[in-house]
Parts: structure tokens; sequence; C-alpha cells
């Protein structure tokens, strides 16, 4: 590989990386600024020890909340129910008890509820999961009465009993008590981790106009159709978010995932908290509920479903889920169309694109494959790495992928001389465009984006080299920024969680290596047929 081309895979990835970053803790906030530094004293007091649903740390939990609610003028509601006690092995019943407070508009259409549960599972005391929610929330009404008031309510809903899988407290709220009929908009808050960017994971109602809320209030926002299909393919995250999004009220659900090993054990402790995703949480929420807030929320949301995704810090580009389908066809219109152009001037064969998809489709299976194992057998091996071990485990992996692919490619072109790499590679990606398109149009920007620009580096064939250099660049950089935030999260998810067994799907770590091998073999192979020519 030359200077320029590390140089240019080396700005690539730093723009990738970029919204991968939460934002820094603000250093000396204004009284309506978002504080982490203030909402972490909230986490250390909370967090003191395990508050299942029942226990006497629940209720001190509960009145902690009472108290900082009423020292910002907030009159407290308690909404109480009895529910079978999901942790004791002998029969009994424990008391549930949601805590609520309003925010008055001053002209309300509608109110939007912030949402967090205080209590957690027996084994840990939930600084994550999700004293951090509660204490984004309660720093978020401070922000919020230090300003003029919203147009609309706030309502700011602290359940118990989330943890158990009914989610009595939030399924009480949703369907007993009277304030559930006045939320036009619901923001709720986990985490699954200790650090890493607080991410929009789920969406309710019209995902195009609830991401499209997020999108414009966020200063640093990070939004991926891919993810909220995946979740609502799977039937969502299992959070106090489900009732709402049952009930058809449109809404947001934001969390942190990275460092999940600790989730649901004695190790989720206060100074595992990054205060860099807590200052995220916090943003997400006050610059989202402002946005909201003022909308006229008489008013249901417009639009459909859409494709969004964040593009490196610049903001979330989108457009609607029914253009997927033009969009691919485009493309796959103008592979034809460069494959034709290519069998007039270097006598290749349309086959001989077809070979060279399935070597492609050969080496993607066995390198990922290969690479899935060895996670597996690393997680087996070590069950808890940290944030920084595991990142350092990706980047060894994820350096031999890209040498096999490398190696598996130069090899088997030499051996089948006849086969089209290039076209092959692009064909895959646009074959994945298509198909994404056709059944999980929220997944296809990952593959239409670079089809379109592999497609036009084959298309275009230029003659001079700087020429050749640039769009090739641009295809490394486009395919990066789209590829690199969803290997991060799906690495994410393949957490060992010891804590949680249930939620432990370690290899799901083959999606992130099926889109490294497929990047590694688009860039390679394009380029190194591009450069050939000249």
């Amino acid at each position: 590989m030359s200077a320029a081309a590390f140089i240019v895979l080396l700005g690539g990835l730093a723009l990738a990386i970029l919204p991968l970053v939460p934002p820094a803790p603000v250093a000396d906030p204004t009284p309506t600024e978002f504080s982490a530094d203030r909402a972490v004293d909230h986490v250390s007091t909370l967090a003191r020890e395990p508050r299942p649903t029942g226990s006497p740390e629940n209720e001190r939990g509960r009145d902690y909340i009472i108290s900082r609610l009423a020292e910002l003028d907030l009159v407290p509601d308690l909404q109480s129910l009895v529910v079978p006690d999901y942790y004791r092995t002998e029969a009994g019943d424990v008391t549930v008890t949601n805590v609520m407070a309003r925010i008055p508009g001053d002209d309300s259409t509608g109110a939007v509820a912030l949402v967090a549960h205080y209590d957690t599972v027996p084994a840990t005391p939930g600084a994550n999961d999700d004293a951090a929610g509660v204490a984004t929330v309660l720093e978020t009404a401070r922000a919020l009465l230090a300003e003029p008031p919203l147009r609309n309510d706030v309502i700011l809903l602290f359940t118990d009993g989330e943890e158990p899988a009914p989610r009595y407290g939030s399924t009480a709220f949703v369907t007993g008590h009277p304030w559930a009929n006045d939320v036009r908009f619901v923001l709720n808050l986990e985490a699954l981790g200790s650090s890493g960017i607080s991410i929009l994971v789920e969406t309710s109602g019209p995902s195009g106009w609830a991401a499209g809320r997020y999108a414009a209030a966020a200063s640093h926002p990070t939004a991926y159709s891919y993810l909220t299909e995946t979740m609502d393919l799977i039937g969502g995250a299992g959070t106090d978010f489900d009732p709402f999004k049952e009930a058809g009220v449109p809404g947001v659900s934001f969390a942190y995932v990275n460092g999940s090993p600790i989730y649901h054990t004695a190790a989720d402790t206060t100074d595992t908290v990054s205060l860099r995703s807590l200052q995220h949480h916090g943003l997400n929420t006050l610059q989202t509920v402002r946005e909201v807030g003022n909308l006229d929320l008489a008013q249901p949301p417009a639009g459909g479903d859409s494709v969004y995704f964040t593009v490196a810090r610049f903001g979330v580009a989108g457009y609607p889920g029914s253009w997927a389908i033009p969009i691919a066809v485009f493309t796959g219109l103008g592979l034809a169309a460069a494959v034709i152009r290519r069998a007039r001037t270097r006598r290749v064969e349309v086959r001989s694109v077809l070979g060279g998809a399935a070597v492609v489709f050969t080496i993607t299976i066995v390198v990922a494959l290969a690479a899935t194992l060895a996670w597996q057998v690393i997680v087996w091996l070590w069950p808890d790495p940290g944030v920084g071990a595991a990142y350092l485990i990706l980047m060894f992996l994820l350096i031999v992928l890209a040498g096999s692919v490398i190696a598996l490619l130069q090899r088997l072109s030499t051996r089948l001389p006849t086969i089209d790499s290039a076209g092959g590679i692009v064909f895959v990606w646009f074959a994945l465009a298509l198909a994404t398109a056709t059944w999980l149009p929220g997944w296809s920007y990952l593959f239409a984006w670079p089809a379109l620009g592999g497609t036009t580096v084959l298309l275009i064939q230029p003659r001079r080299t700087w020429l050749v250099a640039a769009t090739l660049a641009t295809l490394s950089w486009v395919t990066l920024v789209l590829v690199v935030p969803p290997v991060n999260v799906f690495f994410q998810m393949a957490q060992p969680r010891p804590g949680n067994l249930d939620s432990q799907i370690t290899s799901v770590v083959v999606i992130a290596m099926v889109l490294s091998v497929l990047t590694t073999l688009l860039l390679a192979s394009v380029g190194r047929s591009e450069l050939e020519r000249r």
C-alpha cells in the first residue's frame, strides 16, 4: 500500500470514528445547560446498593427522587400497584411505585414524557442501568426550570419494576394513569454498558418524523435506520419504551452500550460511568425535549418510515424509505453499463463478473466465519474484557482479516485470471442493496451508496491518474463512514454479558465481520483494478 493510499484510509477512518466519540462534559455549565458533573452526583447517591423492587434500597432510591423533585418545587405524584415478587422463590407480592412530576407548559397541546427506571436486578447497584437515566431526567428537569417554559407539558416518569419482563411500572402508567392520555411523545433512557455514544436505539410512530425531530435538535446526533429497523425486527430492546410503543405513542429511546460485560453485575458502579456518555445522554434528552416541547402536538406526526444515518459529525442524512428501491435500481443500471463498457474495452465477459461475485462470496463466508469463531473462543477464554481490551482485540481481528482477504484475493485472481473481481465485488454490494431495499429498507443505505460509488469508479474510467485517485478516495471515505458505525455497534452487541446470559449474543459479531470483509474486498479489488488499468 502506498503512503498516499494509507493516508486516505486514515482520513476515512477518522471521519468514520468521529460520531462514535461522545462529547466532553461542559467545563463551566450555565444554569440552562446539562451538566454531567451535576448529574453524576445523583448517580453516586442512587447506586450505593442494588435496588430490586420491594427492597429497602428501592424505597431509599424512591425517597431520594422525591426529595430532588421537591427541591425543584415540583409536586411528586405516586402510582402504586401490587405485583408478584419476581426475584424470590417463595410465593409473595411486592409493591411497585412509579414517581412522577409534571412541568407545565405555557400553551400545552400535549405532554412529552421523559422515562427512566430506578429499580435494578438484585445483583447490581445499577449505576449505568439505570441510575444514569434517572440522573439525566433530574438534571434535564433542572435545566428546563432554569429557562422560560416550553409550549407543552413535560412529564417526568421514574418507573419501578422495569427489570422484570412485564415492565410493571411503565405498563401500569400507560394503561392506568390519567396522565398517560396526555402523552404525545415519549423519550426513554437506558444503558447496556458503561460508556460509548448515546445512540438512537428505537423509534415509535413514523420513524422519519421521530428521528427527524431528534436530528433537527441534537448537536451530536447518532441515528441509524439499520439499528432502529433491527430493533423493530427482533421485537424491541425490552425496556420501558415497549408499553408506549405498543400504545402507539410516538417517541425515541436512547442507550449507550460499550462495556456491556458489566451489565447486571456488581461491577456496574458509579466509578464505571463515563461522564462523556452521561453528557451525551443529557444533550440528547434536553435538546430533543426542547424541540418537541415547542411543537403543536395536537397534530398527529406526518410521514412514514425513512432511511437515515449520521454522516461523521456533520448531521443526519435521510430520505423516504420509498426511495430505497429506485436508488438500488439506478445503481444496477449503472453497473450494467459499466460491465458492458468493460466487456468492450477490456474483453471481460459478463460471466467473469459473476465468477468474481462467486469468489467474493466464498472469501466473505470463509474469512467472516473464521473471525467469528476466533471471537467466540476469545470470549470463552476471557468473559469479561474491558472496553479498551475489547477494542484492541477488534483491531487485531480486523488487521488479520484484512490481510487474509487481500492474500486470498490475490491468490484466487492469479489462479483464476478470467474472473473480474472488481466487477464481482460491486455486483455483490449491489445485490445486497437491492435485497435490503426490498425487505429491510432501513439497512439499504449501507450497501446502496458504496455500490453506487464502486459503480461510478468502474463506469467513468478517468484517464488522468489524479482523477482515478480522487474517485477511489471518495469511494473509500463514503464506504468507511457508512460501514464503521455498524461494525462498532454489532461488535458491542456481541460482547459477553455474564450478568445476563439472555442478552448475550456473541455470534452477532459475524455481521461486523461480514461488513469488514466486504469493505476490504471493495476497496482492494476496485482500487487494484483501476490502478492496474492505468
